[in-house]
């Protein structure tokens, strides 16, 4: 095997095959790498005018991944940027054992997924189902989510299959329906005060009135004793 030494190897080629092609043809999980590369900088630097700057293919059915980055000194595993478009995308087009096109795991007390963003009306996070036949987000634990700050909700707030806006409207209308009967009451009680105020007075005037008549049938009673008297003095 030839070895070269402080000399780049340059290929190229104008054909549509590699410039470069390696292969490790040992068939078995312990087979070596097709290509390894080491430097203190980019262990493999790959650009494309095109298409992909770097792509890799697995037909692995045990986890094995197209592209795989490990992080072993505090850098990340993966790094994606992008000028016009996203920095990091990700695809499945699985139907069974819920795959998903992008998935992460926080070990360790690490977050599963985290985003941030400086830019005015974007979103740290955002989620969207495109046919409106499932949920943009979901969350499941304890609490199966937590917001620190404001939360707008523009349709409907279901909880527990009840819709707590319109549950909130109901109670509102019954409030103003309440507040309405009170008023009622307080008027009615207005009327029963002045009522009772008028009782009061021709209670008053019938006690009056029984007190005079009292005393007139008592000079009455008087005056016929008298004639009374007389009649039989001069009988």
């Amino acid at each position: 095997m030839p070895t070269f030494k402080n000399d780049p190897v340059d290929s190229s080629t104008d054909s549509t095959a590699a410039a470069v092609r390696a292969e490790n043809t040992n068939t078995t999980p312990n087979a070596g790498p097709g290509v390894h590369a080491k430097s203190a900088a980019a262990a493999v630097l790959g650009e494309s005018s095109t298409w992909h700057g770097v792509a890799g293919i697995t037909q692995s059915k045990t986890g094995g991944a197209g592209v795989f980055g490990s992080g072993d000194a505090g850098g990340p595993g993966v790094i994606g940027t992008s000028k016009t478009w996203v920095g990091v995308f990700g695809e499945t087009f699985g139907t069974q054992n819920g795959p998903a096109g992008v998935w992460a795991d926080g070990h360790e007390g690490g977050s599963g997924v985290k985003g941030h963003t400086s830019c005015p009306g974007a979103f740290g996070v955002a989620g969207f189902h495109l046919t409106n036949k499932g949920p943009g987000i979901f969350g499941q634990g304890n609490p199966a989510g937590l917001f620190e700050g404001d939360v707008r909700v523009t349709g409907a707030l279901v909880v527990q299959n009840t819709d707590v806006l319109q549950r909130l409207g109901a109670l509102e209308q019954q409030a103003g329906s309440a507040a309405q009967l009170g008023t009622q009451l307080r008027a009615l009680e207005q009327k029963v005060t002045a009522l009772q105020a008028q009782v009061a007075g021709l209670q008053g005037q019938l006690n009056t009135a029984v007190s005079n008549l009292t005393g007139r049938i008592t000079l009455a009673e008087f005056a016929i004793s008298q004639l009374k008297a007389v009649v039989l003095a001069g009988g």
